[in-house]
């Protein structure tokens, strides 16, 4: 191993809903989000977290 380590991956579930959005507001244009984060934003549409069924 190098001793490498690559970006810290943020997963914001429910990017599009009331708070996710607040929070990509705050990341991309306020400088929310710090140097080597990667942020990531779901919606439902992306992903359905609601049937544990699917994940397992």
């Amino acid at each position: 191993m190098n001793g490498s380590v690559g970006p810290m991956r943020v997963l914001v579930t429910g990017g599009s809903g009331l708070v996710g959005r607040a929070i990509e507001r705050v990341v991309k244009e306020e400088g929310g989000g710090r140097e080597g984060e990667e942020w990531i934003f779901l919606s439902s549409k992306d992903a359905n977290l609601s049937t544990l069924s699917i994940l397992w």
